[in-house]
C-alpha cells in the first residue's frame, strides 16, 4: 500500500471526541432548558388567570351582575378556578395541567372573591401563581376600591 495515499473520513477517536463534547454540552444545557420551560408555564398560567380576573370585572360591569371567582381546591393550593354569574351560570372554567397552582391566602375581606356591577371587589390583596418546578412566581394584586388587577413577576 502506498503510504502517501490517505483515506477520506474521520477516525474513530475524532468521532468519539466530538460525541463526548456534544454530550457534555447537552448535560449542561438540559437543566437550563427545563427551568426555562417551567418558568414559561407559570408565566402563561399567571397571565391567563389575570385575563380571567379582568374578564370577571368587565362582565360584572357590562352586565350589572356580580361575578364570583371560585377556587378549585384549597385557598393555598388551588389548581384552577371558575367564574360564575350570580345566577350560577359558569362564564369560564380553567384548571392548571402541570405543577402550577394558585395561593389565594393573601386576600382579605369576605369570601368568596366577587366582582360587583361597579367593578369593585369584595376582597383585596395578592394572589400568587406558583409552580413546584421553579422558584419564579407571579403576584396578582387586586385593589378592592377599583377592582383593578395588576400582575408582577417575582423570583
Amino acid at each position: 500500500m502506498n503510504r502517501n495515499t490517505r483515506t477520506k473520513g474521520f477516525s474513530y477517536i475524532e468521532v468519539t471526541i466530538v460525541i463526548a463534547i456534544a454530550a457534555i454540552m447537552l448535560a449542561i444545557g438540559i437543566p437550563f432548558f427545563l427551568k426555562g420551560r417551567a418558568n414559561a408555564k407559570v408565566r402563561t398560567s399567571a397571565n391567563e388567570f389575570k385575563a380571567a380576573l379582568d374578564l370577571a370585572r368587565s362582565e360584572a360591569k357590562s352586565t350589572g351582575a356580580d361575578i364570583t371567582v371560585e377556587f378549585i381546591g384549597s385557598l393555598t393550593s388551588s389548581t384552577g378556578y371558575n367564574l360564575k354569574e350570580a345566577s350560577g351560570r359558569v362564564l369560564k372554567t380553567d384548571s392548571f395541567t402541570g405543577s402550577e397552582f394558585i395561593d389565594a391566602s393573601g386576600l382579605t375581606g369576605t369570601s368568596p372573591l366577587k366582582f360587583s356591577s361597579n367593578g369593585t371587589t369584595s376582597q383585596e390583596g395578592s394572589i400568587l401563581v406558583k409552580s413546584g418546578n421553579t422558584d419564579k412566581y407571579f403576584s396578582i394584586t387586586i385593589v378592592k376600591t377599583t377592582g383593578l388587577v395588576k400582575i408582577e413577576e417575582k423570583n
